[in-house]
């Protein structure tokens, strides 16, 4: 069974995919394959809409590109992607986006979030030439009053 990530409905047609006698292992990663990379950007690019309707023929979804790796890689990479799925599945929600949340701040902190450019001021260079600008020399931030004046009241 092929799951997608957001609610899809095909009311006209139901498709099976069975495996070869033998490769059993095969119907997991067909899944696996189909919900990630470039088959799932070809199905993407593939559906059509008519009277408002999304689907896609039988016909694009055989023709769908599917990466087959060696077979003695096949069982690592099912292995490898139900632990995910384990790991994603056995913190609750709030403690996965906190972790979640936690480990962007610190791939942010520490400079791995995006690429460095070596040309830039280090962080330490730019508090000091900071500290060192007199107070007088820095803007004023603007301040904003906390309701906004009331103009029924003024006559016209």
């Amino acid at each position: 069974m092929v799951r997608f990530e957001e609610p899809t409905l095909f009311p006209d047609k139901v498709m099976c995919a069975r495996p070869l006698p033998g490769f059993a292992d095969l119907a997991e990663y067909l899944e696996i394959a189909l919900n990630a990379g470039p088959s799932r950007a070809y199905i993407a690019r593939n559906i059509r809409t008519t009277a408002g309707q999304k689907g896609i023929a039988g016909s694009s979804i055989r023709a769908c590109p599917v990466p087959l790796p060696p077979r003695s890689e096949l069982a690592a990479i099912i292995a490898a992607v139900r632990e995910a799925q384990a790991e994603a599945t056995a913190l609750p929600p709030d403690a996965f986006a906190d972790q979640l949340r936690q480990s962007i701040l610190h791939a942010a902190f520490t400079g791995r979030l995006v690429p460095q450019d070596p040309a830039d001021e280090p962080a330490a260079a730019l508090l000091a030439r900071l500290r060192a600008t007199p107070a007088a020399a820095r803007r004023p931030r603007a301040r904003r009053t906390a309701t906004q004046p009331d103009l029924i009241g003024i006559p016209a």
